[in-house]
């Protein structure tokens, strides 16, 4: 094993856990969001979760609007057009999406190979 391989195994296992933390933080924001709300009475979300009130309420936001309005039952409601997201906004999310799968199973992926060779 070379110096090389392990300066990639690192660097494979650093992006897999970034990809979970990512993940994990977009999973957790509407609970957290409902908690505030409920303890605070207001609309106010914690700081650390604005970005993702920020994505809800842009172009981007569709599917993650789904996720806190169908999944967490959050009734968010933005007034405006009734239009479905843009095409560059799907692509992005589809690109996204399978970025953040490859980057979380790389290193399995990686150690697999290993062990069959």
């Amino acid at each position: 094993m070379n110096k090389n391989d392990t300066m990639q195994d690192w660097l494979a296992r650093l992006t897999g856990l970034f990809a979970v933390l990512v993940l994990l933080y977009f999973l957790t924001a509407p609970p957290i969001m409902m908690a505030a709300v409920k303890q605070n009475g207001a609309a106010s979300t914690p700081a650390v979760y604005q970005p993702v009130m920020s994505i809800i309420l842009s172009d981007f936001g569709g599917p993650l609007l789904w996720y806190c309005n169908s999944v967490w039952h959050m009734d968010i409601i933005l007034f405006g057009e009734e239009a479905g997201p843009p095409w560059y906004v799907l692509a992005l999310y589809s690109v996204v999406g399978l970025v953040l799968i490859a980057a979380v199973f790389f290193p399995f992926i990686r150690r697999m190979r290993r062990r069959m060779t």
